[in-house]
C-alpha cells in the first residue's frame, strides 16, 4: 500500500511540474505583452497627439493605461498561482522524502527539548530523528505549539477518540490537505509574524475618541457636494468651496504621522490576513462530518450572514482604499473632497475593533488543523499503522500486537506482542548487551504518546489504559547545575517516587537505574526502589543487567513478572532476533564483545 501512496505523491508532484512550467511561459509572454503595450501604446499616443485632438488624445491614453493595467494584473495572478504550485511540488516531494529516508521540511522541535520533562527527552520527541521530525507537518509556531503539547501530555478519552475521528476524515480528503499544506508553507519559519498580527490587533486605536473629527469626516463628502451645487447658482459660494477643501486638506496635513503609521502597521497586517483568508475559505467551505472537524468550523462560522473569509477580503478592499493614497494626483482630489485618508483609516479601525477577537479564535482553529494534519499524514503514509482503543484509567491495560518502534525503518524493524490486563505489575527486563532492551521500553512509550495524542500507533494491534507516564532512561550529568551522574539519577527517581505516590495511575519506564554507583549499592537501591513502587500501586519495566533484581518474582508472585531478550552465538558471532520472551535472561555477550577487541576474560 505504501508503493501506492508514494506514486500518488510523485504523480502530484510531476502535475505540479508540468504547471509550473506552463505558467512560467504564460508569465514570460505577459511580460513581453506589457513592454509591447508601453511601446506600441506610446506610439500610439504620440500619433494622436498630431491630430491636436484633446478628447481622442485622452481617449487614448486611458486605453493605454487600461490595457497595461489589466495585464499587470493577469501577470501578479499567474506569478502567484506558480508560486502555489511551487509550494505544492515541494509538500509532495516532502512526503516523498519521508517515505524513502525520513527527511522533512518542517521543524524538528529542538527548541522544545527538556531533559527534566517526564517523558520528553528519554522517548526522542524533539530533535533531528525525533518523533515531532517524522510527524510536524506545521507551518506556523502555534500550529507546532499545539502539536508539541499533544505529545507533552495525555488528552483524556473523548478528546482522543475526536482526533482519532477527525483524522480518518481528513485522510479521506488527500487533496484538500495537501493544498491547505501549499497555501501555509509561505509561512514557514516566519516566526514574528503571527505575533506582530497578534500585537496590532490589541493595540489601542490611534484616533480613539475624536467625535468631533469622526463626525465631520462622516460629514466631509456632503459639505463638499453642497458648496459645489450651491457655487453652479451662485459664483460666490465658490469661496466657501475653495475653504472646504483648503480644512479637509489641513485635517490630512495634521494627522499624517497617525495615518502613516496605521498605513504601516494596517499594510503588514492586511498581507499576513489575506493569506490566511484562502486557508479560512478552503475550513468553511469543506463539508464536514466529525464532530472536531465541524465545532473547528463553527468557530470561524457566520456572524451577521458574513463568513470570516468575506471580512477578510472587506480588509483587503479597505487597505487598496487606503492605497491610492500612492498616487500624488488621485490623493490631493480624494482628500480635497472626501479627507479620503481619515476616512479609511477609521474604517479600517472599525474593523479591526469589530473583528480581532475572531481573529484569534480563528488562528487557534488553523493551529488545530495544522496538528490534525500532522496525525493525519502519519495515518496516510502508514496505512498498517492501528488507531489504538484508549480505555479509562482503571487498573493498568497494554494489549499489543505486532508493535514496533515508529523511528525504526520498516525493513528493520522488529515487532513484539506484549499483553498486561487489567493488572498492576512490573515487568523486570532483562538481557545481553545491544540485545533489545532498551528499544522495547522506548517502543511502549512513544507509541503510548502517540495513542495518548490520538494518533495512530506503530503496531497491529493496540489497547491501552489511559496513565501518566513517566521514565528514566537517559541521565546526564549537568556541569552548569553542578549535578554529577549519580545526583541526577536520584533527582530522576524522586520524580517518578512522586509521581507514583500521587493520585493518577503511574506507567514507568526505567533502564538500568543506579548506573552510577558501586555494584552493591545499585542491587540493593534498585530493590528497594522496586518495592517502593509496589507499596504505590504503580505499574512499568525496569530493564536490567542484574540478575538477581528477577528473583523479586519469587517474592511478589503476580505482582512482579520476568521477561528477557537473549543472543545466539553462531560460529562466533553474535545473532539477535530482538524478541520479547518470558523468563530471566540465561545468555550474555559481554564477554564475547571484550575478546573481539582483544580483552580476554
Amino acid at each position: 500500500m505504501q508503493t501506492d501512496i508514494m506514486t500518488a505523491y510523485l504523480r502530484r508532484s510531476e502535475h505540479c511540474g508540468s504547471a509550473v512550467t506552463r505558467l512560467t511561459a504564460a508569465i514570460n509572454r505577459y511580460a513581453v505583452f506589457r513592454l509591447l503595450t508601453i511601446v506600441l501604446g506610446f506610439a500610439g499616443i504620440y500619433q494622436v497627439l498630431e491630430l491636436r485632438s484633446v478628447p481622442l488624445t485622452l481617449i487614448a491614453f486611458f486605453l493605454v493605461m487600461i490595457v497595461f493595467a489589466y495585464l499587470v494584473r493577469k501577470h501578479s495572478r499567474l506569478y502567484a498561482e506558480r508560486e502555489y504550485y511551487q509550494d505544492l511540488r515541494r509538500v509532495c516531494d516532502n512526503e516523498t522524502g519521508s517515505l524513502l529516508h525520513g527527511s522533512n521540511i518542517y521543524g524538528d522541535g529542538s527548541r522544545r527539548t527538556d531533559d527534566r520533562h517526564a517523558y520528553a527527552s528519554d522517548l526522542d520527541l524533539f530533535g533531528p530523528g525525533s518523533l515531532f521530525q517524522l510527524l510536524n507537518r506545521c507551518s506556523t509556531f502555534p500550529g507546532e505549539d499545539r502539536l508539541a503539547g499533544w505529545l507533552l501530555g495525555a488528552a483524556d478519552r473523548d478528546t482522543i477518540r475526536q482526533r482519532q475521528q477527525a483524522v480518518r476524515e481528513l485522510a479521506a480528503k488527500p487533496d484538500w490537505i495537501l493544498d491547505v499544506q501549499a497555501r501555509l508553507l509561505p509561512h514557514h519559519g516566519k516566526n514574528d509574524e503571527l505575533p506582530g498580527l497578534f500585537a496590532y490587533l490589541n493595540m489601542a486605536p490611534l484616533f480613539s475618541g475624536r467625535k468631533a473629527l469622526r463626525t465631520y469626516v462622516a460629514a466631509a463628502p456632503f459639505v463638499f457636494l453642497a458648496f459645489l451645487a450651491l457655487t453652479v447658482y451662485e459664483n460666490s459660494f465658490g469661496y466657501l468651496l475653495v475653504l472646504t477643501g483648503l480644512l479637509n486638506g489641513a485635517l490630512i496635513f495634521l494627522n499624517m504621522a497617525r495615518i502613516n503609521r496605521t498605513d504601516r502597521l494596517i499594510g503588514r497586517a492586511g498581507k499576513v490576513l489575506k493569506s490566511f483568508g484562502e486557508i479560512f475559505r478552503r475550513i468553511e467551505n469543506e463539508t464536514w462530518q466529525s464532530a472536531l472537524c465541524v465545532r473547528l468550523q463553527s468557530a470561524i462560522g457566520r456572524e451577521t450572514g458574513e463568513t470570516l473569509s468575506q471580512r477578510i477580503r472587506q480588509l483587503s478592499a479597505l487597505t487598496d482604499k487606503l492605497d491610492y493614497r500612492l498616487n500624488i494626483f488621485v490623493s490631493i482630489i480624494l482628500n480635497y473632497i472626501f479627507v479620503w485618508d481619515l476616512k479609511q483609516v477609521f474604517a479600517l479601525e472599525a474593523w479591526k475593533e469589530e473583528n480581532k477577537h475572531n481573529l484569534e479564535t480563528a488562528f487557534d482553529v488553523v493551529a488545530e488543523f495544522e496538528a490534525l494534519i500532522s496525525l493525519t499524514s502519519l495515518h496516510t503514509n502508514h496505512p498498517g499503522w492501528t488507531f489504538p482503543v484508549v480505555t479509562e484509567p482503571g487498573r493498568y491495560t497494554i494489549l499489543a500486537e505486532k508493535m514496533g518502534h515508529p523511528l525504526i525503518r520498516k525493513e528493520d524493524r522488529v515487532t513484539n506482542r506484549f499483553e498486561l490486563e487489567d493488572a498492576a505489575i512490573i515487568e523486570i527486563i532483562t538481557g545481553s548487551n545491544m540485545a533489545g532492551k532498551s528499544t522495547f521500553l522506548r517502543t511502549i512509550g512513544i507509541n503510548a504518546v502517540l495513542a495518548f495524542a490520538g494518533a495512530p500507533a506503530c503496531a497491529e494491534r493496540l489497547e491501552i489504559s489511559l496513565m501518566k507516564l513517566v521514565t528514566y532512561m537517559r541521565i546526564r550529568d549537568s556541569l552548569n547545575e553542578s549535578t554529577s551522574t549519580f545526583k541526577a539519577e536520584l533527582d530522576r527517581l524522586k520524580m517518578i517516587l512522586d509521581t507514583a505516590g500521587g493520585t493518577e495511575k503511574t506507567y514507568f519506564l526505567i533502564d538500568e537505574m543506579l548506573r552510577g554507583t558501586n555494584s552493591v549499592d545499585k542491587y540493593r537501591g534498585s530493590r528497594a526502589v522496586i518495592k517502593k513502587l509496589l507499596d504505590a500501586g504503580a505499574a512499568g519495566m525496569v530493564a536490567t543487567h542484574d540478575l538477581q533484581l528477577a528473583e523479586l518474582q519469587a517474592e511478589h508472585p503476580g505482582r512482579i513478572r520476568n521477561y528477557h531478550f537473549d543472543i545466539r552465538v553462531e560460529q562466533g558471532e553474535m545473532r539477535f532476533d530482538y524478541l520479547l520472551k518470558e523468563g530471566e535472561c540465561v545468555t550474555f555477550n559481554a564477554s564475547l564483545l571484550l575478546r573481539k577487541i582483544g580483552v580476554d576474560v
